[in-house]
């Protein structure tokens, strides 16, 4: 099973199994940042994250960028 992203007005469900992950997983994000780190929690390897995020057909970048300048502000680091 490869690493499935779907994404509805629900949020992002994540679909992950052996060999991407060592048990087989499923979820749904609020966000492309939390699905993210749902799957290094799983242990997919980052790229292979990306890459089923990209194939979900939602440009999901300016979305994880915005949300990581928003924590970075609301901490108080530099952006």
């Amino acid at each position: 099973m490869a690493i499935r992203v779907r994404v509805d007005p629900e949020g992002w469900h994540l679909f992950v199994g052996p060999p991407d992950a060592s048990e087989t997983h499923t979820d749904v994000a609020q966000s492309p940042t939390a699905a993210l780190a749902m799957l290094s929690a799983w242990g997919c390897h980052s790229t292979d994250a990306t890459d089923a995020l990209d194939a979900s057909g939602v440009d999901w970048r300016p979305l994880h960028d915005a949300e990581v300048l928003r924590r970075r502000a609301e901490d108080g680091r530099c952006s």
